[in-house]
């Protein structure tokens, strides 16, 4: 990244310590930004950061009370009261399902039973074929090192199919 400062400045005499901000120029006291004192002996203390905000504790103190938020986020905050009554409880909330919505219920679980079966079904066929595959895949290559392995094979593949003796005009000895 370009340095953007003058060559031989100060790269942070123009940019606040606290907040990153841009000065306006490097006399300032304090930042115009987030009211960090920038010069002098005193320790540097920002409001909130290092040093306790009074004029946000006095605006705190002096306002209205608001009203009361949903009891979920007041149980989280703390912010609520035990005293509030409990809305009445619907009886039929906790009610068992009539018997249309058993039946649905029971249908979609043999559905879903029926559907991971067939999907097991089709896992241990697909596996079998693999297998099978792989055996006849061995077989083949067990018969070709048979066949190479066996005497007299070997002489016949380099030299070609064998030729039958030539058969000559002259009678054969006796003798």
């Amino acid at each position: 990244m370009a340095d953007d400062t003058a060559p031989g400045s100060d790269p942070t005499a123009d940019i606040c310590p606290w907040c990153s901000a841009t000065l306006p120029s490097a006399d300032e006291v304090d930042c115009p930004s987030c009211g960090a004192t920038l010069t002098g002996d005193v320790d540097p203390q920002v409001p909130g950061l290092t040093a306790i905000d009074a004029q946000a504790i006095a605006r705190a103190s002096q306002a209205p009370i608001r009203q009361q938020r949903s009891r979920l986020l007041s149980w989280i905050s703390g912010e609520y009261d035990t005293d509030v009554e409990a809305a009445p409880a619907d009886s039929e909330a906790l009610a068992p399902p009539d018997e249309a919505v058993k039946r649905e219920i029971l249908r979609l679980e043999l559905e879903a039973e029926v559907a991971n079966l067939q999907a097991e079904n089709e896992a241990l066929i697909a596996e079998a074929r693999v297998e099978e595959a792989d055996e006849g895949l061995a077989a083949e290559q067990a018969d070709e090192e048979r066949a190479l392995d066996a005497p007299g094979t070997a002489a016949v593949d380099e030299a070609g199919p064998a030729s039958a003796p030539e058969e000559s005009d002259e009678a054969p000895r006796q003798g």
